[in-house]
């Protein structure tokens, strides 16, 4: 019986030694850099935590990227995406055909097809596009298009340039103002 006694107090220190400790509050996963160049706004939906990888189709001062972008839950996991600069405009374009042909010179009767999501508020009921090669006014080919019925913020478009090389892409949805830089290749 003299043992038993001894022993409470032991028992007791096992005890406290083994309750859980307060726990602190689980961290953020860490971010990673952005690539350098244009890169979606911080707080766009989805932003990809981990660099995306860089690869050919951009040209200017536009990167363009093969990883997920900002809207792969909207089934563009599988697309190469650049973000429009400045990257406060909100305004990521999607590519439908592999890099480097992003854009080709396909004819008026197949023109490339780009998604332009637009993350900012209010959504304009139309976007300006105009396309002239970079650092000339001419040719300028201008067309306006509205946003898909299904998702306010989505501009399915396309694009038909008469000629390869450097393009400067300029948007105008509303207020907001947005570049690309895009290599148009030959024909396939």
């Amino acid at each position: 019986m003299n043992r038993a006694v001894a022993l409470l107090p032991l028992l007791g220190l096992l005890l406290v030694a083994c309750q859980p400790s307060p726990t602190a509050a689980p961290s953020a996963p860490p971010m990673t850099q952005s690539p350098p160049g244009p890169s979606p706004p911080a707080d766009t939906p989805g932003t990809p935590l981990a660099s995306p990888t860089p690869v050919a189709g951009g040209c200017g001062d536009t990167k363009v990227f093969a990883d997920s972008g900002p809207d792969a839950e909207l089934g563009l996991a599988g697309n190469a995406w650049a973000a429009a600069t400045p990257a406060s405009a909100g305004v990521v374009a999607y590519f439908f055909h592999a890099p480097p042909n992003l854009i080709e010179i396909a004819g008026p009767n197949q023109p490339t097809k780009v998604l332009w999501i637009y993350h900012g508020e209010p959504q304009p009921g139309n976007v300006t596009i105009d396309v002239h090669p970079l650092g000339a006014s001419a040719p300028d080919i201008v067309s306006t298009i509205g946003y898909a019925v299904a998702n306010g913020g989505n501009y399915p478009s396309s694009i038909d340039v008469p000629s390869p090389g450097c393009w400067r892409v300029d948007l105008s949805l509303g207020a907001t103002h947005a570049t690309l830089d895009l290599q148009v290749a030959a024909s396939p």
